[in-house]
């Protein structure tokens, strides 16, 4: 792993195989995060090089069909299971970062309000891509961090 001094204020680590985090890493003025096939630098917008994975971990369409559709078999539930479990970490390494919580609500109920509001304004091409920056865009969206100028878009 190599250490690379981009400023004064960050330090990327990266490793030969993921170079394209390097060149997202060099955008950012304080830190990214990767989730899913794009890269967000910590301030909440998007790193203008995405870091690209050989796979998407869930589709939009996955996503609102694991979580919309009931479950009936063991796999339904483990699928289902496996939609809160990957929602849960794109809240929990964004919340206060790109969106901030201003309310008390249930984990699951937030995930169901979510993946409602994916179905509702999203067509399904939009939903064949990658889950998790539509989540983002949408927790966001709902949730804004009090005092970013980009909120107030």
């Amino acid at each position: 792993m190599k250490s690379l001094q981009y400023s004064t204020e960050f330090t990327c680590h990266t490793t030969d195989i993921a170079m394209e985090y390097k060149a997202a890493a060099s955008l950012c003025k304080i830190a990214v995060l990767v989730f899913g096939g794009q890269s967000w630098c910590l301030n909440g917008t998007a790193a203008e090089t995405p870091y690209v994975y050989p796979f998407n971990t869930m589709t939009g369409t996955e996503l609102v069909q694991k979580l919309t559709t009931e479950p009936v078999s063991d796999s339904d539930y483990r699928e289902s299971d496996r939609a809160h479990y990957y929602l849960a970490g794109i809240k929990d390494g964004t919340q206060g970062i790109i969106w901030c919580f201003k309310r008390a609500m249930l984990p699951d109920e937030l995930n169901y309000e979510i993946v409602h509001a994916l179905k509702k304004r999203h067509r399904a091409a939009e939903l064949s891509g990658n889950a998790a920056p539509l989540v983002l865009a949408e927790l966001r969206r709902r949730y804004p961090c009090t005092g970013d100028p980009k909120d107030k878009q």
